[in-house]
């Protein structure tokens, strides 16, 4: 009889465990309807992309090979300084979370208008109903800039920052609990040598969103970590 009880209470703990993994909620993303000028490109990695935990292109970098992987979000006006196109993403976490801060993989390709201005912003918003959002916090972060090759164009790849996932890790001042957040990223200059009158980045690539729980270390800082990491 005790050792039926055992096997019993054995079993109804894995089933315990196994219900508490389970239930961890996996977020969802829209794009904000109030931003028409930005689209989500067809063919390329759907919203869902970006909470799958592959946050890295497992093959070739460029553009063209991968683009299942790659989140890349159109900026319709890419000729039209005067636009303000904004990237404005709202998001479902499943469940109430406390965070502490949040990584971006973003994906770049400039020879394909996938990238970032030398300087850029993202607002961190949070809400209780997904209706009304509060800013969390904004940050600016930097880009690398395109040099120029000895011919004065941009055919010669080489200059361009390796194509790739690259990191950036946004730390809040203090901890926010909510179950949505809104994140915007306006539609920044492109480099100088672009083609095609292309004067604002086309493109905005991602491929991956990851949270980071709790209370945020004593050490907070502003500024995110930025392109400092190889891609892999």
């Amino acid at each position: 009889m005790k050792k039926t009880l055992a096997v019993l209470m054995a079993a109804l703990l894995v089933a315990v465990c196994f219900a508490t993994v389970g239930s961890a909620a996996t977020p969802t993303a829209s794009l904000s309807p109030d931003y028409t000028n930005v689209s989500l490109l067809e063919g390329a990695g759907t919203l869902d992309k970006l909470f799958d935990g592959d946050d890295r292109k497992e093959e070739a970098l460029a553009w063209g090979t991968d683009n299942a992987n790659v989140v890349a979000f159109k900026n319709a006006d890419c000729k039209d300084a005067e636009a303000n196109a904004t990237l404005c993403l709202n998001i479902d976490l499943g469940e109430e979370m406390t965070l502490s801060g949040l990584t971006i993989s973003f994906y770049k390709d400039y020879n394909v208008m996938i990238g970032l201005g030398e300087e850029n912003t993202l607002t961190v918003s949070s809400s209780d109903d997904g209706t009304d959002y509060a800013e969390v916090k904004s940050f600016t972060f930097t880009s690398e800039a395109l040099e120029a090759n000895a011919a004065g164009d941009n055919t010669d790849t080489s200059k361009y920052p390796k194509a790739g996932v690259y990191d950036y890790e946004f730390k809040f001042d203090s901890a926010v609990t909510t179950q949505y957040l809104e994140l915007k990223i306006p539609y920044e200059p492109s480099h100088e040598l672009a083609t095609d009158d292309k004067v604002v980045w086309e493109f905005i690539g991602m491929t991956e969103i990851t949270f980071a729980e709790g209370e945020p270390a004593d050490d907070t800082s502003s500024e995110p970590a930025g392109d400092t990491s190889e891609p892999a």
